[in-house]
């Protein structure tokens, strides 16, 4: 399927893209590999920034996008993520913990294949981008006061790409989206 999307396809191959692909196989198995073939390519279409372009522009695009959604639904945590990394607000790749997650649709997040689907089925049949966003948004709300007990020294990015990575494998995708449906609930937050 991958050389398949390699022949098909002028991006090539990116790392990570047999996390989504696996996804794919895993839902329509192998006897389905046409089929599974053309989803796998409608879900690099659907996040196609990330991957299409240079340096993955779309993941921090994306990153700036939840940095300003965060600022719009909570002020203090914004404001904590600034101070744990001051250079971190102004640059076009803000937040790197998010990287992988933004990258990868928080599959490795998610405690397991079938909670993957429900979070990517809810987020496309939702809207698309936008609320996958807010999704994003969720998770990192989701770790607030681990977030707000950080100390502001040095070190703190560190810390802070820590309290995420122990996210990864635990996570089911009901919270987070009732967390994500209550913020699209509020005006102004990826407006």
């Amino acid at each position: 399927m991958l050389l398949a999307h390699c022949m098909h396809c002028g991006w090539g191959y990116f790392q990570g893209m047999s996390d989504l692909g696996a996804i794919i196989l895993s839902t329509l198995g192998a006897a389905q590999l046409p089929a599974a073939f053309w989803a796998f390519e409608g879900v690099l279409r659907d996040s196609e920034p990330n991957w299409s372009h240079e340096e993955l522009r779309g993941v921090w695009m994306q990153a700036r996008a939840v940095r300003a959604g965060l600022t719009v639904v909570d002020p203090a945590l914004a404001a904590q993520f600034r101070a744990l990394d001051p250079g971190g607000g102004s640059t076009e790749q803000p937040m790197p913990f998010l990287f992988q997650p933004l990258l990868l649709r928080l599959k490795r997040e998610m405690s397991d294949y079938e909670q993957t689907r429900r979070l990517w089925e809810v987020c496309w049949a939702v809207g698309g981008l936008p609320f996958w966003l807010l999704v994003v948004v969720a998770y990192v709300r989701s770790q607030r006061a681990a977030v707000m007990r950080l100390p502001r020294k040095p070190s703190a990015m560190a810390e802070l790409q820590q309290v995420f990575i122990r996210l990864v494998g635990t996570l089911d995708a009901a919270p987070l989206l009732r967390a994500a449906r209550r913020l699209q609930a509020k005006r102004g937050v990826l407006d």
